[in-house]
């Protein structure tokens, strides 16, 4: 669930900021000015119903600019209301405790996506193999 709200939290943030770089992992060294990097730096599980399960899922959007506080500004605004609603396949997720933090050299926006999900039924990640190895035991009995 996490990488499909990494992805579609990317793809938004590509259609509204067509000329920044996305970055999903690390920003790597050198890298150019203006871009986003998304993480999730928090996730809780917990059991709620039966099989059912409430996550809870954490993630900060760092944005890099170069326009000064102006452009930091209209960033900022833009990612409260692009991140309130995710579209997602099973349906609409509303972001929850946004909040934002601005840095020297960037600004760290996280946001709450919570959810529930029921875990499938436990599948073998292998087949089962009954097998013996059979070895040849050479004893010495001259010590």
């Amino acid at each position: 669930m996490v990488n499909e709200i990494i992805k579609t939290m990317g793809k938004q943030l590509g259609k509204k900021f067509p000329d920044c770089k996305i970055f999903a992992d690390e920003v790597p060294q050198g890298f150019k000015e203006p871009c986003f990097q998304l993480e999730c730096t928090e996730i809780k599980n917990s059991l709620y119903l039966g099989k059912r399960y409430k996550s809870e899922n954490t993630f900060e959007v760092r944005y890099y600019g170069n326009g000064g506080r102006m452009d930091s500004n209209d960033v900022v605004m833009a990612l409260f209301q692009l991140f309130s609603t995710l579209e997602m396949e099973d349906g609409p997720i509303v972001g929850t405790n946004m909040t934002m933090e601005k840095n020297d050299d960037n600004i760290c926006f996280t946001v709450s996506y919570n959810c529930f999900f029921i875990y499938d039924e436990e599948k073998p990640i292998m087949n089962k193999y009954d097998f013996t190895i059979e070895e040849e035991v050479i004893w010495k009995t001259d010590f």
